[in-house]
């Protein structure tokens, strides 16, 4: 492992962690929204995982930031989760402020104003909003689903409840949060999928308050490369499993209803059979990515279900034949779905 630059003896308040892997194109931009921040007692720490491309090289020679509140460090590829626990070893500032190397601040207030939050109401977490598109800025999370206020300090049971039984607050990105109540794994999983939804986990657990901003902070790009929009792969699956049997003793802990925990592990079952649709022409390779996932050991839970309710008829029934063996019907009703657009020529089944 490899560290550049010089380290202030200054602790600062916040610490802006950054994981890169192939982000030449775009990192400096985020760089650059840090750089014009209104609040300015932070340190950027930015860990490349074992880049390919030049990301390396314009991380080193980058002079957006001054070197005395800037560090680079380089290490082996070992993926998103382990690069984070890096980084947060890494980290001096009083608060975790996670940044994505291909986004970037869109409000030059953001960390004033984050700032002041954990000042004035002495929380753990902040959560903030964010967008997808600069045109027409629709946020990305809608709070009104958690929450009757826009700004201030959140119900944290409330919340808490509304992240074991949803994924729309999963991301680490709209949220700030003192590093106090952040674990540090030196041997975390290997996840390919929802290394937000396991490090929320984490912090939910570990904090005592939970305030919201809700105003756009952060530009959250698009990205064709999303590991969502690839070809399935049933290891993503098996993390999404995984996860959620971490999620159980938490829900369980808050009382959670268990069907609403139902519904999402059911919701979660249809999203891959869906991405199977999507990603997969060929039927007989479906089919047998349909016949792994039914044999999954993390399966169990859901063939102990007998009821789900608040989810659409199409996706229970999908789910019911699969874990039947009917994997013609499943393919069936998931195809379904596409219909339209193979009508259209663009479809996959």
């Amino acid at each position: 492992m490899k560290e550049l630059s010089t380290v202030a003896a200054h602790e600062p308040f916040f610490s802006i962690c950054i994981p890169v892997y192939n982000c030449g194109a775009v990192v400096l931009e985020a760089l650059e929204s840090v750089a014009k921040q209104s609040f300015n007692d932070w340190e950027v720490v930015v860990y490349d995982d074992g880049s390919t491309d030049d990301t390396s090289l314009i991380c080193e020679t980058q002079r957006i930031l001054p070197p005395e509140r800037y560090r680079f460090i380089r290490g082996p590829h070992e993926g998103l989760l382990s690069t984070r626990m890096r980084l947060l070893k890494c980290a001096r500032g009083v608060a975790i402020c996670p940044l994505d190397a291909d986004d970037f601040f869109m409000d030059d207030r953001a960390l004033e104003i984050i700032h002041e939050t954990f000042n004035r109401l002495g929380c753990d977490i902040v959560m903030f909003n964010g967008t997808r598109s600069l045109v027409d800025r629709t946020p990305y999370i809608d709070y009104r689903r958690i929450s009757g206020t826009r700004q201030g300090l959140m119900d944290k049971r409330t919340v808490a409840r509304f992240f074991c039984t949803h994924y729309d607050i999963n991301s680490v990105a709209f949220k700030a949060y003192r590093r106090a109540v952040a674990t540090v794994l030196d041997d975390p999983p290997r996840l390919q999928m929802v290394e937000d939804r396991f490090q929320t986990l984490d912090l939910l657990r570990s904090s005592s308050s939970v305030a919201l901003i809700d105003e756009l902070f952060y530009f959250y790009r698009p990205s064709d490369q999303s590991i969502t929009r690839k070809r399935f792969s049933i290891n993503n699956l098996i993390d999404q499993l995984y996860v959620e049997d971490l999620v159980e003793p938490y829900a369980r802990s808050l009382g959670v209803d268990s069907g609403e925990r139902d519904t999402l592990l059911y919701d979660i079952v249809y999203a891959g059979l869906h991405a199977i649709g999507e990603t997969v022409p060929d039927r007989g390779e479906r089919l047998e990515l349909y016949r792994q996932i039914a044999s999954l050991d993390g399966m169990g839970r859901a063939r102990a279900i007998r009821r789900v309710s608040g989810l659409r008829a199409d996706k229970v029934m999908a789910v019911r034949a699969l874990l039947a063996g009917r994997l013609g019907v499943t393919d069936a009703l998931v195809c379904m779905k596409h219909a339209a657009r193979r009508i259209g020529g663009s479809g996959r089944c």
